[in-house]
Protein backbone atom coordinates (compact mmCIF):
# COMPACT_ATOMS: atom_id res chain seq x y z
CA UNK A 1 0.00 0.00 0.00
CA UNK A 2 1.59 3.21 -0.90
CA UNK A 3 0.69 6.53 0.75
CA UNK A 4 -1.17 7.66 -1.37
CA UNK A 5 -4.07 4.87 -1.30
CA UNK A 6 -2.94 5.13 2.59
CA UNK A 7 -6.54 5.78 4.13
CA UNK A 8 -6.64 9.01 7.10
CA UNK A 9 -9.79 7.88 8.56
CA UNK A 10 -8.53 6.72 11.60
CA UNK A 11 -6.19 9.90 12.28
CA UNK A 12 -9.02 11.92 11.31
CA UNK A 13 -11.07 10.34 14.15
CA UNK A 14 -8.12 9.67 17.02
CA UNK A 15 -6.41 12.35 16.57
CA UNK A 16 -8.72 15.13 14.28
CA UNK A 17 -6.12 17.75 14.71
CA UNK A 18 -3.53 15.72 12.99
CA UNK A 19 -1.04 17.09 10.07
CA UNK A 20 0.78 15.26 7.31
CA UNK A 21 4.21 16.71 6.23
CA UNK A 22 5.47 15.21 2.50
CA UNK A 23 9.39 14.92 2.15
CA UNK A 24 9.40 17.49 0.03
CA UNK A 25 7.81 19.81 3.24
CA UNK A 26 5.22 20.37 1.74
CA UNK A 27 1.65 20.03 3.68
CA UNK A 28 0.05 16.74 2.77
CA UNK A 29 -3.03 16.35 5.02
CA UNK A 30 -4.72 18.27 7.49
CA UNK A 31 -6.78 17.34 10.51
CA UNK A 32 -10.71 17.54 9.86
CA UNK A 33 -10.90 20.33 13.32
CA UNK A 34 -7.81 21.83 12.47
CA UNK A 35 -9.11 22.64 9.10
CA UNK A 36 -12.18 23.95 10.82
CA UNK A 37 -10.60 26.54 12.95
CA UNK A 38 -7.74 27.28 10.40
CA UNK A 39 -9.20 27.36 6.92
CA UNK A 40 -5.84 28.97 5.79
CA UNK A 41 -3.72 26.03 6.43
CA UNK A 42 -4.43 24.33 2.81
CA UNK A 43 -2.70 21.13 1.27
CA UNK A 44 0.34 21.57 -0.88
CA UNK A 45 1.26 24.58 1.33
CA UNK A 46 5.33 25.17 2.34
CA UNK A 47 5.70 24.05 5.31
CA UNK A 48 8.12 27.09 6.45
CA UNK A 49 5.81 29.55 5.00
CA UNK A 50 2.41 28.15 7.51
CA UNK A 51 3.94 26.78 10.25
CA UNK A 52 6.66 27.57 13.27
CA UNK A 53 8.12 25.35 14.99
CA UNK A 54 8.70 26.44 18.50
CA UNK A 55 10.24 22.99 19.81
CA UNK A 56 12.28 21.68 18.74
CA UNK A 57 13.15 24.94 17.86
CA UNK A 58 15.36 25.58 14.28
CA UNK A 59 13.55 22.90 12.54
CA UNK A 60 13.77 24.40 8.79
CA UNK A 61 13.50 21.23 6.61
CA UNK A 62 12.07 17.64 6.35
CA UNK A 63 15.46 15.77 7.45
CA UNK A 64 15.61 17.46 10.89
CA UNK A 65 12.00 16.28 11.03
CA UNK A 66 12.98 12.81 10.56
CA UNK A 67 16.12 13.64 13.21
CA UNK A 68 13.56 14.27 16.21
CA UNK A 69 11.06 11.65 15.77
CA UNK A 70 8.83 10.55 18.82
CA UNK A 71 10.46 13.86 20.40
CA UNK A 72 7.69 15.97 21.90
CA UNK A 73 6.62 19.02 19.44
CA UNK A 74 5.10 21.85 20.26
CA UNK A 75 3.90 24.33 16.73
CA UNK A 76 2.53 27.87 16.00
CA UNK A 77 0.08 28.30 13.46
CA UNK A 78 1.13 31.31 11.92
CA UNK A 79 -1.89 32.37 10.52
CA UNK A 80 -4.11 31.88 14.13
CA UNK A 81 -1.44 34.04 16.14
CA UNK A 82 -1.16 32.53 19.43
CA UNK A 83 -2.55 28.94 18.51
CA UNK A 84 0.04 26.35 19.77
CA UNK A 85 -0.22 22.33 18.79
CA UNK A 86 1.22 19.77 20.63
CA UNK A 87 2.09 16.31 19.95
CA UNK A 88 4.81 13.60 18.82
CA UNK A 89 6.47 13.21 15.60
CA UNK A 90 6.25 10.15 13.31
CA UNK A 91 7.69 8.98 10.43
CA UNK A 92 6.06 6.59 8.00
CA UNK A 93 8.15 5.10 5.09
CA UNK A 94 6.52 2.81 2.17
CA UNK A 95 8.57 2.40 -0.97
CA UNK A 96 10.83 5.22 -0.85
CA UNK A 97 8.05 7.63 0.08
CA UNK A 98 8.39 9.24 3.36
CA UNK A 99 5.64 11.55 5.51
CA UNK A 100 6.16 12.67 8.84
CA UNK A 101 2.63 12.55 11.05
CA UNK A 102 2.07 15.07 13.98
CA UNK A 103 -0.28 13.85 15.79
CA UNK A 104 -1.00 16.48 18.12
CA UNK A 105 -3.71 18.32 20.53
CA UNK A 106 -3.90 22.13 20.98
CA UNK A 107 -2.10 23.46 23.60
CA UNK A 108 -3.53 25.78 26.38
CA UNK A 109 -3.41 26.74 29.47
CA UNK A 110 -6.36 28.40 30.70
CA UNK A 111 -10.37 27.02 29.34
CA UNK A 112 -10.62 31.15 28.05
CA UNK A 113 -8.23 30.02 25.47
CA UNK A 114 -10.55 27.46 23.83
CA UNK A 115 -13.34 30.25 23.08
CA UNK A 116 -10.81 32.39 21.89
CA UNK A 117 -9.57 29.58 19.02
CA UNK A 118 -13.97 28.19 18.61
CA UNK A 119 -12.53 25.28 20.47
CA UNK A 120 -14.19 23.19 23.63
CA UNK A 121 -13.83 20.34 25.71
CA UNK A 122 -15.09 17.96 23.12
CA UNK A 123 -11.87 19.00 21.34
CA UNK A 124 -10.04 16.28 23.52
CA UNK A 125 -10.14 12.75 24.79
CA UNK A 126 -11.22 11.48 27.98
CA UNK A 127 -9.14 12.57 30.92
CA UNK A 128 -7.62 15.82 29.09
CA UNK A 129 -10.42 17.35 29.50
CA UNK A 130 -10.49 16.83 33.14
CA UNK A 131 -6.94 17.97 33.37
CA UNK A 132 -7.79 21.17 31.24
CA UNK A 133 -10.59 21.57 33.87
CA UNK A 134 -8.02 21.53 36.67
CA UNK A 135 -5.75 24.52 35.09
CA UNK A 136 -7.92 26.25 34.45
CA UNK A 137 -9.32 26.06 38.17
CA UNK A 138 -5.13 26.43 38.97
CA UNK A 139 -4.85 29.27 36.60
CA UNK A 140 -8.17 31.25 38.13
CA UNK A 141 -6.84 30.88 41.83
CA UNK A 142 -3.69 32.44 40.43
CA UNK A 143 -5.48 34.84 39.06
CA UNK A 144 -7.07 36.28 41.99
CA UNK A 145 -4.38 35.84 44.31
CA UNK A 146 -2.15 38.27 41.97
CA UNK A 147 -4.93 40.46 41.95
CA UNK A 148 -5.60 39.86 46.02
CA UNK A 149 -1.85 40.48 46.89
CA UNK A 150 -1.84 43.37 44.04
CA UNK A 151 -5.25 44.93 46.22
CA UNK A 152 -3.21 43.80 49.72
CA UNK A 153 -0.32 45.88 48.04
CA UNK A 154 -2.06 49.36 47.48
CA UNK A 155 -3.85 48.47 50.91
CA UNK A 156 -0.87 47.91 52.70
CA UNK A 157 0.83 51.18 51.14
CA UNK A 158 -2.42 53.06 52.35
CA UNK A 159 -2.45 51.52 55.98
CA UNK A 160 1.32 52.69 56.05
CA UNK A 161 0.50 56.18 54.78
CA UNK A 162 -2.18 56.60 57.04
CA UNK A 163 -0.43 55.12 59.86
CA UNK A 164 2.59 57.57 59.07
CA UNK A 165 -0.31 60.55 59.03
CA UNK A 166 -1.79 59.28 62.43
CA UNK A 167 1.22 59.15 64.32
CA UNK A 168 2.47 62.52 63.76
CA UNK A 169 -1.27 63.70 64.65
CA UNK A 170 -0.52 61.43 68.08
CA UNK A 171 3.37 63.39 68.48
CA UNK A 172 0.86 66.70 67.63
CA UNK A 173 -1.29 66.16 70.02
CA UNK A 174 0.93 64.69 72.82
CA UNK A 175 2.75 67.61 71.94
CA UNK A 176 -0.48 69.87 72.72
CA UNK A 177 -1.69 67.67 75.52
CA UNK A 178 2.05 68.50 77.36
CA UNK A 179 1.15 71.62 76.55
CA UNK A 180 -1.93 71.71 78.21
CA UNK A 181 -1.06 70.16 81.53
CA UNK A 182 1.68 72.69 81.32
CA UNK A 183 -0.36 75.53 81.54
CA UNK A 184 -2.55 74.01 83.87
CA UNK A 185 0.18 73.18 86.21
CA UNK A 186 1.18 76.92 86.29
CA UNK A 187 -2.40 78.30 86.65
CA UNK A 188 -2.68 75.62 89.53
CA UNK A 189 0.31 76.79 91.40
CA UNK A 190 -0.45 80.25 90.87
CA UNK A 191 -4.01 79.29 92.50
CA UNK A 192 -2.15 77.33 95.34
CA UNK A 193 0.36 80.33 95.99
CA UNK A 194 -2.27 82.61 96.38
CA UNK A 195 -4.70 80.72 98.75
CA UNK A 196 -1.24 78.82 100.85
CA UNK A 197 0.13 82.74 100.90
CA UNK A 198 -2.60 84.60 101.95
CA UNK A 199 -3.21 81.70 105.08
CA UNK A 200 0.76 81.96 105.89
CA UNK A 201 0.48 85.83 105.42
CA UNK A 202 -2.68 85.57 108.34
CA UNK A 203 -0.46 83.10 110.81
CA UNK A 204 2.91 84.80 110.47
CA UNK A 205 0.92 88.23 111.24
CA UNK A 206 -0.92 86.52 114.26
CA UNK A 207 2.77 84.85 115.88
CA UNK A 208 4.30 88.13 115.38
CA UNK A 209 2.25 90.70 116.47
CA UNK A 210 0.84 88.49 120.00
CA UNK A 211 5.03 87.90 120.22
CA UNK A 212 5.30 91.35 120.90
CA UNK A 213 2.68 91.97 122.83
CA UNK A 214 3.69 89.47 125.16
CA UNK A 215 7.32 91.18 125.04
CA UNK A 216 5.98 94.82 125.65
CA UNK A 217 4.52 93.77 128.90
CA UNK A 218 6.23 90.33 130.29
CA UNK A 219 5.14 91.33 133.90
CA UNK A 220 1.19 90.97 133.21
CA UNK A 221 1.52 86.85 133.34
CA UNK A 222 -2.41 86.58 132.08
CA UNK A 223 -1.61 88.71 129.00
CA UNK A 224 1.18 86.79 128.23
CA UNK A 225 -0.20 83.77 128.55
CA UNK A 226 -3.02 84.99 126.47
CA UNK A 227 -0.84 85.81 123.89
CA UNK A 228 1.25 82.77 123.61
CA UNK A 229 -1.92 80.98 123.50
CA UNK A 230 -2.77 82.61 120.35
CA UNK A 231 0.93 81.52 118.94
CA UNK A 232 0.40 77.90 119.42
CA UNK A 233 -2.72 78.17 117.79
CA UNK A 234 -1.46 79.79 114.48
CA UNK A 235 1.65 77.18 114.56
CA UNK A 236 -1.72 74.55 115.05
CA UNK A 237 -3.30 76.22 111.67
CA UNK A 238 0.35 76.78 109.54
CA UNK A 239 0.66 72.58 110.65
CA UNK A 240 -2.59 71.82 109.50
CA UNK A 241 -2.22 73.70 105.84
CA UNK A 242 1.53 72.05 105.57
CA UNK A 243 -0.12 68.53 106.63
CA UNK A 244 -2.42 68.85 103.95
CA UNK A 245 -0.37 69.72 101.07
CA UNK A 246 1.55 66.66 102.27
CA UNK A 247 -1.51 64.67 102.32
CA UNK A 248 -2.51 65.67 98.32
CA UNK A 249 0.86 65.59 97.19
CA UNK A 250 0.25 61.41 98.43
CA UNK A 251 3.01 61.10 100.95
CA UNK A 252 1.61 61.05 103.83
CA UNK A 253 1.79 57.20 105.44
CA UNK A 254 -1.36 56.69 106.17
CA UNK A 255 -2.15 53.75 109.23
CA UNK A 256 -5.73 52.53 109.38
CA UNK A 257 -7.19 50.83 112.71
CA UNK A 258 -10.59 50.44 114.01
CA UNK A 259 -11.72 53.69 115.48
CA UNK A 260 -14.99 54.93 118.31
CA UNK A 261 -16.46 57.98 116.05
CA UNK A 262 -17.85 59.28 119.10
CA UNK A 263 -14.46 59.96 119.95
CA UNK A 264 -12.95 61.20 116.92
CA UNK A 265 -15.72 63.60 116.83
CA UNK A 266 -15.64 64.91 120.21
CA UNK A 267 -11.74 65.65 119.39
CA UNK A 268 -12.34 66.92 115.96
CA UNK A 269 -14.79 69.55 117.65
CA UNK A 270 -11.91 70.99 119.61
CA UNK A 271 -10.73 72.22 115.72
CA UNK A 272 -13.66 72.49 114.25
CA UNK A 273 -14.97 75.41 116.55
CA UNK A 274 -12.58 78.10 116.08
CA UNK A 275 -12.13 77.43 112.38
CA UNK A 276 -16.21 77.67 111.93
CA UNK A 277 -17.33 80.31 114.24
CA UNK A 278 -19.69 80.68 116.57
CA UNK A 279 -22.28 81.19 113.45
CA UNK A 280 -21.83 77.66 112.16
CA UNK A 281 -24.29 75.02 114.48
CA UNK A 282 -22.93 71.65 114.19
CA UNK A 283 -25.02 68.66 114.99
CA UNK A 284 -24.29 64.80 114.93
CA UNK A 285 -25.99 62.01 114.80
CA UNK A 286 -24.35 58.54 115.04
CA UNK A 287 -27.13 55.42 114.16
CA UNK A 288 -26.85 52.08 115.63
CA UNK A 289 -24.47 49.97 114.37
CA UNK A 290 -22.35 52.76 113.14
CA UNK A 291 -19.99 53.30 116.62
CA UNK A 292 -17.08 52.07 114.86
CA UNK A 293 -15.33 52.91 111.16
CA UNK A 294 -11.83 51.21 110.23
CA UNK A 295 -9.69 54.22 108.45
CA UNK A 296 -6.40 56.01 110.02
CA UNK A 297 -7.67 58.55 113.10
CA UNK A 298 -5.82 61.37 111.71
CA UNK A 299 -7.03 61.60 107.89
CA UNK A 300 -10.54 60.46 109.16
CA UNK A 301 -10.31 64.26 111.37
CA UNK A 302 -9.04 65.55 108.41
CA UNK A 303 -12.08 64.15 106.76
CA UNK A 304 -14.69 65.92 109.21
CA UNK A 305 -12.45 69.72 109.18
CA UNK A 306 -12.57 69.50 105.61
CA UNK A 307 -16.38 68.79 104.99
CA UNK A 308 -17.00 71.61 107.71
CA UNK A 309 -14.61 73.68 105.76
CA UNK A 310 -16.44 73.51 103.07
CA UNK A 311 -19.80 73.52 104.16
CA UNK A 312 -19.64 76.82 106.14
CA UNK A 313 -18.31 78.59 103.38
CA UNK A 314 -21.00 77.37 100.86
CA UNK A 315 -23.62 78.79 103.94
CA UNK A 316 -21.50 82.40 104.15
CA UNK A 317 -20.36 81.32 107.81
CA UNK A 318 -24.23 81.08 108.93
CA UNK A 319 -26.23 77.85 109.04
CA UNK A 320 -26.25 74.06 110.46
CA UNK A 321 -24.19 71.70 109.21
CA UNK A 322 -25.72 68.43 109.81
CA UNK A 323 -23.59 65.06 110.29
CA UNK A 324 -25.24 61.78 110.25
CA UNK A 325 -23.71 58.46 110.93
CA UNK A 326 -25.25 55.31 109.83
CA UNK A 327 -25.01 51.55 109.13
CA UNK A 328 -26.11 50.59 105.78
CA UNK A 329 -26.14 47.46 103.46
CA UNK A 330 -25.43 47.82 99.52
CA UNK A 331 -27.19 45.09 97.75
CA UNK A 332 -26.01 45.73 94.28
CA UNK A 333 -22.64 47.40 92.75
CA UNK A 334 -23.40 51.08 91.47
CA UNK A 335 -20.82 53.67 90.54
CA UNK A 336 -20.52 56.55 92.53
CA UNK A 337 -19.44 60.14 92.02
CA UNK A 338 -16.00 59.01 93.27
CA UNK A 339 -15.34 55.18 93.20
CA UNK A 340 -17.04 52.26 92.66
CA UNK A 341 -19.23 51.04 95.76
CA UNK A 342 -19.70 47.10 96.40
CA UNK A 343 -22.34 44.70 97.96
CA UNK A 344 -21.84 44.53 101.22
CA UNK A 345 -21.62 46.36 104.62
CA UNK A 346 -21.04 50.21 104.69
CA UNK A 347 -20.53 52.76 107.42
CA UNK A 348 -21.97 55.77 105.61
CA UNK A 349 -21.37 59.74 106.72
CA UNK A 350 -23.83 61.60 105.45
CA UNK A 351 -22.67 65.86 105.81
CA UNK A 352 -25.80 68.16 104.86
CA UNK A 353 -25.56 72.02 104.70
CA UNK A 354 -27.72 74.72 103.98
CA UNK A 355 -25.43 76.54 101.09
CA UNK A 356 -26.14 78.04 97.66
CA UNK A 357 -24.93 74.53 96.38
CA UNK A 358 -23.70 73.69 93.04
CA UNK A 359 -24.66 73.00 89.55
CA UNK A 360 -23.67 69.50 87.86
CA UNK A 361 -20.87 71.55 85.57
CA UNK A 362 -19.14 72.46 89.10
CA UNK A 363 -19.78 69.03 90.98
CA UNK A 364 -17.89 67.34 88.01
CA UNK A 365 -15.13 69.36 88.65
CA UNK A 366 -14.90 69.74 92.59
CA UNK A 367 -12.41 66.36 92.98
CA UNK A 368 -10.00 67.67 90.45
CA UNK A 369 -7.00 69.27 92.59
CA UNK A 370 -6.69 72.78 92.69
CA UNK A 371 -10.49 73.16 91.75
CA UNK A 372 -12.51 76.20 93.85
CA UNK A 373 -15.07 78.42 93.35
CA UNK A 374 -13.78 80.98 95.96
CA UNK A 375 -11.50 83.32 95.56
CA UNK A 376 -7.74 82.73 95.22
CA UNK A 377 -7.22 84.06 99.00
CA UNK A 378 -10.15 82.24 100.30
CA UNK A 379 -9.22 78.49 99.14
CA UNK A 380 -6.49 76.11 97.40
CA UNK A 381 -8.72 73.61 96.33
CA UNK A 382 -6.85 70.67 98.33
CA UNK A 383 -9.72 70.40 100.65
CA UNK A 384 -11.40 67.57 98.28
CA UNK A 385 -9.18 65.86 97.02
CA UNK A 386 -7.34 65.40 100.02
CA UNK A 387 -10.29 63.51 100.65
CA UNK A 388 -10.34 61.23 97.44
CA UNK A 389 -6.52 60.64 98.48
CA UNK A 390 -7.91 59.42 101.85
CA UNK A 391 -10.82 57.32 100.54
CA UNK A 392 -8.36 55.60 98.40
CA UNK A 393 -6.35 54.44 100.76
CA UNK A 394 -8.97 52.58 102.74
CA UNK A 395 -11.05 51.60 100.36
CA UNK A 396 -13.83 53.63 100.45
CA UNK A 397 -16.48 55.83 97.62
CA UNK A 398 -18.30 58.89 98.36
CA UNK A 399 -21.44 60.91 96.06
CA UNK A 400 -22.44 64.05 96.10
CA UNK A 401 -25.78 65.31 95.73
CA UNK A 402 -26.53 69.39 95.20
CA UNK A 403 -28.78 71.50 93.63
CA UNK A 404 -28.32 75.90 93.25
CA UNK A 405 -29.81 77.36 95.92
CA UNK A 406 -30.61 74.03 98.10
CA UNK A 407 -27.92 72.49 99.79
CA UNK A 408 -24.97 70.08 99.36
CA UNK A 409 -24.79 66.54 100.72
CA UNK A 410 -21.65 64.48 100.72
CA UNK A 411 -22.54 60.40 101.38
CA UNK A 412 -18.93 58.96 102.18
CA UNK A 413 -19.27 55.38 102.51
CA UNK A 414 -16.40 53.93 104.71
CA UNK A 415 -15.40 50.12 105.69
CA UNK A 416 -17.16 48.53 109.02
CA UNK A 417 -14.99 47.46 111.75
CA UNK A 418 -14.81 43.84 113.25
CA UNK A 419 -15.72 44.46 116.55
CA UNK A 420 -13.10 41.50 117.52
CA UNK A 421 -10.27 43.45 116.55
CA UNK A 422 -8.07 46.14 118.75
CA UNK A 423 -10.36 49.06 119.32
CA UNK A 424 -8.21 52.32 118.67
CA UNK A 425 -9.29 55.50 120.52
CA UNK A 426 -8.58 58.77 118.81
CA UNK A 427 -8.56 61.00 122.11
CA UNK A 428 -4.90 61.98 122.97
CA UNK A 429 -4.32 60.99 126.51
CA UNK A 430 -2.17 63.27 128.71
CA UNK A 431 1.27 63.13 129.22
CA UNK A 432 2.51 63.32 132.36
CA UNK A 433 4.78 66.17 132.58
CA UNK A 434 8.43 66.45 134.62
CA UNK A 435 9.52 63.02 136.23
CA UNK A 436 12.32 64.46 138.18
CA UNK A 437 13.82 60.81 139.66
CA UNK A 438 13.03 59.21 136.12
CA UNK A 439 14.13 61.71 133.65
CA UNK A 440 17.23 62.79 134.90
CA UNK A 441 18.68 59.44 134.94
CA UNK A 442 18.19 59.27 131.27
CA UNK A 443 21.15 60.53 129.13
CA UNK A 444 19.41 61.79 125.19
CA UNK A 445 21.67 62.11 121.89
CA UNK A 446 19.74 65.35 119.72
CA UNK A 447 21.27 65.04 116.50
CA UNK A 448 19.95 68.14 114.28
CA UNK A 449 21.63 70.45 111.58
CA UNK A 450 18.96 73.39 111.93
CA UNK A 451 20.21 75.65 115.19
CA UNK A 452 16.82 77.04 116.14
CA UNK A 453 15.22 73.53 116.44
CA UNK A 454 18.21 71.54 117.93
CA UNK A 455 18.07 74.48 120.95
CA UNK A 456 14.56 74.21 120.92
CA UNK A 457 14.42 70.00 120.88
CA UNK A 458 17.30 70.84 124.00
CA UNK A 459 15.44 73.07 125.88
CA UNK A 460 11.85 70.73 125.83
CA UNK A 461 14.01 68.06 127.13
CA UNK A 462 15.88 69.77 129.62
CA UNK A 463 12.55 70.93 130.83
CA UNK A 464 11.37 67.29 131.48
CA UNK A 465 14.68 66.95 133.59
CA UNK A 466 16.73 65.03 130.93
CA UNK A 467 19.96 64.88 130.49
CA UNK A 468 20.55 66.51 127.06
CA UNK A 469 23.60 66.38 124.49
CA UNK A 470 23.79 67.87 121.09
CA UNK A 471 25.27 66.86 117.70
CA UNK A 472 25.01 69.32 114.33
CA UNK A 473 24.70 66.20 112.28
CA UNK A 474 25.49 62.31 112.10
CA UNK A 475 29.33 62.70 111.75
CA UNK A 476 29.24 64.35 115.05
CA UNK A 477 26.97 62.25 116.75
CA UNK A 478 29.05 59.16 115.82
CA UNK A 479 32.18 60.90 117.35
CA UNK A 480 30.32 61.63 120.71
CA UNK A 481 28.82 57.84 121.10
CA UNK A 482 31.91 56.55 120.20
CA UNK A 483 34.51 58.85 122.97
CA UNK A 484 35.16 56.46 125.95
CA UNK A 485 34.87 59.53 127.98
CA UNK A 486 31.24 60.38 127.61
CA UNK A 487 28.62 58.18 129.35
CA UNK A 488 26.74 56.32 126.71
CA UNK A 489 23.05 57.65 125.63
CA UNK A 490 20.02 56.04 126.56
CA UNK A 491 18.03 57.37 123.28
CA UNK A 492 19.41 58.90 120.06
CA UNK A 493 16.62 61.47 118.65
CA UNK A 494 18.03 62.29 114.98
CA UNK A 495 16.60 64.38 112.39
CA UNK A 496 16.44 62.73 108.62
CA UNK A 497 17.70 65.12 106.12
CA UNK A 498 21.23 66.42 106.95
CA UNK A 499 24.13 67.06 105.66
CA UNK A 500 26.96 64.51 105.42
CA UNK A 501 24.94 61.76 106.81
CA UNK A 502 20.96 61.29 107.18
CA UNK A 503 19.31 60.08 110.43
CA UNK A 504 19.05 56.39 108.27
CA UNK A 505 22.57 56.15 107.52
CA UNK A 506 23.06 57.36 111.08
CA UNK A 507 21.20 54.29 112.68
CA UNK A 508 22.82 51.73 110.18
CA UNK A 509 26.39 52.97 111.20
CA UNK A 510 25.03 52.43 114.74
CA UNK A 511 23.73 48.68 113.89
CA UNK A 512 26.94 48.05 112.31
CA UNK A 513 29.01 49.07 115.25
CA UNK A 514 26.85 47.01 117.37
CA UNK A 515 25.54 49.56 119.47
CA UNK A 516 22.16 49.17 120.32
CA UNK A 517 20.44 52.21 121.62
CA UNK A 518 16.70 53.24 121.23
CA UNK A 519 16.74 55.18 118.49
CA UNK A 520 14.16 57.93 116.90
CA UNK A 521 13.46 59.67 113.73
CA UNK A 522 12.16 63.46 113.43
CA UNK A 523 11.11 65.00 110.13
CA UNK A 524 9.22 67.89 108.23
CA UNK A 525 10.10 66.31 105.03
CA UNK A 526 7.78 64.28 103.34
CA UNK A 527 8.37 60.22 103.02
CA UNK A 528 9.25 60.46 100.03
CA UNK A 529 11.65 62.43 100.25
CA UNK A 530 12.80 60.72 103.56
CA UNK A 531 12.35 57.56 101.69
CA UNK A 532 10.62 56.08 105.31
CA UNK A 533 8.48 53.04 105.13
CA UNK A 534 5.87 51.87 106.10
CA UNK A 535 7.64 48.64 107.05
CA UNK A 536 10.26 50.99 108.83
CA UNK A 537 9.38 50.31 112.79
CA UNK A 538 11.15 53.70 114.05
CA UNK A 539 9.40 55.88 116.20
CA UNK A 540 8.97 58.91 114.06
CA UNK A 541 8.52 62.69 115.12
CA UNK A 542 6.29 64.99 112.20
CA UNK A 543 7.79 68.68 112.77
CA UNK A 544 6.07 70.74 112.88
CA UNK A 545 5.62 68.78 117.22
CA UNK A 546 4.24 69.91 120.44
CA UNK A 547 5.83 69.26 123.91
CA UNK A 548 3.00 67.08 124.45
CA UNK A 549 3.95 64.60 121.31
CA UNK A 550 7.58 64.78 121.73
CA UNK A 551 6.99 63.46 125.34
CA UNK A 552 4.69 60.97 124.14
CA UNK A 553 6.94 59.62 121.53
CA UNK A 554 9.80 59.13 124.62
CA UNK A 555 8.12 57.40 126.86
CA UNK A 556 6.42 54.80 124.26
CA UNK A 557 10.55 54.59 122.78
CA UNK A 558 11.68 54.15 126.19
CA UNK A 559 9.24 51.75 127.36
CA UNK A 560 9.72 49.72 124.58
Amino acid sequence: MSLKTLQFSFFDKAFPFHLAISGGGKILRVGPRLREIAPSLNVGDDTNSCIRFIRPNGITDFTLLKKHEKQLTVLEITSIPGLKLRGELFLIEEQEEQVIMLLCLPWIQDLQQLKNFNLGLHDFPPGVDDMLMNLHLKSNEERLSRRHQKRMAVASEELEKRNRALEKELLERQRLEQTLIQSQKMQAIGQLAGGIAHDFNNILLSIDGHAQLAQIAPENLESTTRHLDRIREATRRASEITARLLSFGRRTLMSNSEIKIAAAISEAQGILSPLLGESIVLEFDIGPGAEMVYIDPAAFQQILVNLAINARDAMDHNGTIIFNFDKVMINEAAELRLGTILPGEYIRVTVRDEGVGMTESIIEQIFEPFFTTKDASQGTGLGLSTIVWILERCDGAMDVASEPGVGTTFSLFLQPCDHTNEVVSTVSQPQSGVEPGLNSKIRILVVEDEDDVRDLVHDMLRHDGYQVVVARHGEEALELIGDESIEPFNLILSDIVMPRMTGHALKKSLQEMGIDVPFALMTGYDPDRTNFSEKDSTPLLRKPFNLEELRKMLHSTLRD
